[in-house]
């Protein structure tokens, strides 16, 4: 799903981004929070979407990778200042939600995908 390695990148990025701007090691980990919280919201939110309704999982797969691409893109672009910009908060909880998405999307495809004489139920 490629989801691994902007996750893994932004995880090491957004800390050290507000440890150049003068945060203490455990205030950046602390403004790390939005993030991590809204990849679990995001995972929560594709599985109740998915089991309610009868949306194919590849429009949620586009919106969880279009949410994705449109946060790290916003978080790599942000200008270099002296203080922290409140606009971090925003690109963290957009970049969260396509992880979470694409994360939550990983239970429900599998079985969407294979077919049954594949999983022996013929």
């Amino acid at each position: 799903m490629l989801s691994g390695a902007p996750y893994i990148v932004t995880i090491v990025d957004i800390p050290q981004r507000f440890q150049t701007l003068g945060v203490d090691p455990f205030g950046a980990g602390v403004r790390l929070i939005p993030f991590n919280a809204f990849i679990a919201f995001g995972a929560i939110i594709v599985n109740i979407i998915a089991g309610r309704t009868k949306i194919p999982p590849i429009f949620l797969l586009m919106v969880g990778t279009l949410l994705q691409i449109t946060g790290v893109s916003l978080l790599s672009t942000m200008k270099i200042t002296h203080s922290v910009p409140q606009s971090i908060y925003a690109f963290q909880v957009i970049t969260g939600l396509g992880v979470g998405v694409m994360f939550g999307l990983c239970v429900v495809l599998p079985p969407v995908v294979v077919k049954n004489k594949d999983s022996g139920k013929a």
